[in-house]
Parts: C-alpha cells; sequence; structure tokens
C-alpha cells in the first residue's frame, strides 16, 4: 500500500494540500523568582535540527502515537529535492471503531475502518517541513482525523530536538497543491524572499545592483531599439516616424508595469501555480462614514486633534453590534476609539494560477499595476492573511 500510495502522488502532485511550517529554534529556559518561564523563540540564531531518516522515525514514534499501530514509510519523488513520509495508522485494540457500536449492531466495511494517512515533506537543505492535509480514509469523523494531524505538528520539532537544543513550528501563511510552489516559495532556493519583481536579485545569472552606476535598459526599450534601423533601411533617407495611437502607448505602459510589479514570476506556464488566495480586510472604513455613527453627538467638523467621542453610556453602536468588531483587532493601532468601525469583507481567488492571472489583468490595464497591493503580486509569499493599513500579516491562527 506504501508504494501504490508513492506512486499514486507521483502521477498525481495535486491530490494533496500542503501548508508549510518553519522549523524555529527556542532559546534556553529561563528562571525569574524562581519560577519557569515558557522557552521563546530565537530569530536570530541560524541553528538547523540534523535530520536522519530512521532516527526521526524513532524519535516520531515515542512522542506521537505511542499507543497506535501505524506504518511509516519514506520515499523520494522524482523531480523534487524533498523526502517525503507517509505515516498510515491502522485498526489498533486502543483506537477501534468496535467501542463505539452497540452491541445489537454489525459493523460494516466502511464504519470498520479507521485508517488515517497522514504526509510529511522534507526539502533539502531546507528549514521548512511541509505536511499535508488531514484526510480520514474510513467513516470516522473530521475531529479525530485533525486532532491526529495536531499530535504530529506537535511531534515533530520534539522529534528533531535534541538535549539543550529545541525547536517549535511556527506556520508560514501558505497553503497550496503544487510542492514546486512550495519549493519556490519556502525552499532552500534564494526566492523564498524574493517574491514578484524581487525575483530579479534571486537570479544568479543577473548582477544588476541599485548600486549601479548606470542603469539597465528595459528589454521592451532593446525590443523597440532594434526595430528602427530597419525602419530607417526602408525608407532610406526620409524618416517616417509612426504616431502611435493613446490604445498603444496604454497597453504598452501596461505591461511595462506588469513587469516592474510581477518581474519573470507569475507566469502561466511556470508550473509554480497556485489555486487560492484568501485575504481578509481589516482597515477601518474611511472617516468621512465614521462621524455619522449611532451614538457621536458631532458632526464631521467637531473633531478635535483626531479624537472621536465615544458613544452615550459606553454602548456599542448597531454596526459593531452587528458585525460583531473584534477587540483584538484593535492591537497596536493608535488613535482607534470605540466609534470606529471595520466591515467584514473578505477576498478569496480562485483559479490555476492566480497570480498569474493578476498579471494578466495588469497587463491589460483592467488593475491599476501602479496602486495594486504588493500582496496580490505573490511577493509577500503567503496564501492567507490580513490587511491592516494596507500591510498584510497572519490571520488568527496562521503564525505571523
Amino acid at each position: 500500500m506504501a508504494l501504490a500510495d508513492a506512486q499514486y502522488l507521483q502521477d498525481h502532485p495535486t491530490s494533496q494540500k500542503w501548508t508549510a511550517y518553519r522549523i524555529m529554534p527556542l532559546k534556553e529556559v529561563s528562571f525569574i523568582d524562581d519560577e519557569e518561564r515558557p522557552p521563546e523563540v530565537d530569530r536570530e540564531s541560524l541553528t538547523l535540527p540534523r535530520f536522519h531518516p530512521s532516527s526521526f522515525i524513532q524519535s516520531l514514534q515515542a512522542h506521537v502515537l505511542p499507543d497506535v499501530k501505524a506504518h511509516y514509510h519514506f520515499h523520494r519523488p522524482q523531480g523534487l529535492s524533498l523526502s517525503i513520509l507517509r505515516i498510515f495508522i491502522i485498526e489498533s485494540p486502543y483506537s477501534t471503531s468496535m467501542t463505539h457500536l452497540g452491541s445489537s449492531l454489525t459493523p460494516t466495511d466502511a464504519s470498520f475502518d479507521s485508517s488515517r494517512t497522514l504526509y510529511i515533506a522534507f526539502p533539502d537543505a531546507s528549514p521548512f517541513v511541509y505536511l499535508s492535509k488531514s484526510q480520514t480514509v474510513g467513516s470516522l469523523g473530521a475531529s479525530e482525523s485533525k486532532s491526529f494531524r495536531n499530535l504530529v505538528v506537535e511531534g515533530i520539532p520534539k522529534a528533531l530536538s535534541r538535549p539543550r537544543e529545541r525547536y517549535t513550528l511556527k506556520p508560514t501563511n501558505i497553503s497550496t497543491k503544487n510542492l514546486d510552489a512550495l519549493l519556490h516559495a519556502r525552499g532552500v532556493g534564494r526566492t523564498n524572499a524574493a517574491g514578484g519583481g524581487w525575483d530579479i536579485y534571486a537570479d544568479k545569472k543577473k548582477n544588476e545592483s541599485p548600486l549601479d552606476t548606470i542603469l539597465p535598459t528595459p528589454p521592451l526599450s532593446e525590443e523597440s531599439s532594434d526595430d528602427t534601423p530597419e525602419l530607417a533601411g526602408k525608407t532610406g533617407t526620409k524618416r517616417k516616424v509612426e504616431r502611435i495611437d493613446d490604445a498603444e502607448k496604454f497597453h504598452k505602459r501596461a505591461r511595462l508595469c506588469a513587469q516592474a510589479r510581477f518581474g519573470e514570476t507569475a507566469r502561466i506556464d511556470d508550473g509554480l501555480g497556485i489555486e487560492r488566495v484568501d485575504i481578509v480586510i481589516e482597515d477601518l472604513f474611511p472617516g468621512s462614514f465614521r462621524s455619522g455613527l449611532v451614538g457621536d453627538d458631532r458632526g464631521p467638523d467637531d473633531k478635535t486633534n483626531g479624537e472621536r467621542r465615544k458613544p452615550k453610556g459606553g454602548q456599542q453602536n448597531n454596526f459593531e453590534m452587528s458585525f460583531g468588531y473584534d477587540s483584538d483587532a484593535e492591537e497596536n493601532l493608535p488613535g482607534q476609539h470605540a466609534t470606529d468601525w471595520a466591515p467584514n469583507v473578505k477576498l478569496t481567488f480562485h483559479g490555476s494560477h492566480v497570480f498569474a492571472g493578476m498579471r494578466q489583468l495588469v497587463e491589460n490595464g483592467i488593475i491599476d499595476g501602479e496602486r495594486m497591493p504588493g500582496w496580490l503580486t505573490g511577493e509577500e509569499g503567503i496564501t492567507v492573511g490580513a490587511v491592516r493599513h494596507g500591510r498584510i500579516r497572519g490571520h488568527k491562527g496562521s503564525g505571523l
């Protein structure tokens, strides 16, 4: 079965949905007033754990599921620089569907099978780990399948840790079915922090730098300069400069803007397509609307020093009660008061290649590439996040 699943994963690379986690070291335990404080993440350390398949499996068995029978299998897919661990949980006396059945009920094949499969991918020489989405092979509920996955997530850093060298997993806000896209955004190459138009600095073949005294020639300008001698040869001594209409100027400007914002990324045929992006907008509504909220006795011109008067009696206005404004969103937002209102706006983009579709919209002039936020170009390298003050950050529970 393990070999069959490995071949199926090789033939159908998009059959699993993967989530990337970052392996981060923890600081040594500190004591304050003879009380042990929980370990903190050491963001400055460059220490990475050693990984050996057999040792890792032995440690994982001791920390994850010591009382459940499981089968472990390592394999390397062709064409990918990573190793995949398949964990298969089967029926055992400690985890059986027979305990949930009454004496008068006869178990069927669907209700008796409680096996589960989970994949863990380890990129070569990379501080990241990819976990597949929890799936239930039998008829057990999704809650037990998720709990099994959570146990594995907690057991991976314990299996990688050693005495005085502890690690933890940090979500990186990117989930996709494309392993090539994960290796490009969360792999060992130079493209981890060079998405969108910044990929020019990750290309080893190009030595362009912002400190160069001579500006590079744009590609479209080179093409236009190559066509000039041909036009001059046809017309002889008489040069005829063809007038470019406004439409051609608009499309050329849009293509140049798309090239500047996306660089060489987000191509339809690059094989790095991400199929879904979920964004939550947590920016406040413009101030012209907040002045008319319920409970505010002053008009928009009666504000002093940017202060707003709170509603009478300390009660929430109707908009806050209807949308359930979360108090957590007010953290680290200076000058925000109870009368501020943030609408509940969620954006979800679907497609075979979301960022390539965004690039095409910019090239066709449908989206203004100059005003488009950076998280729509893929340069942030995340698929789930929340936008505050135009900057994207991790959504609740996503880890950033």
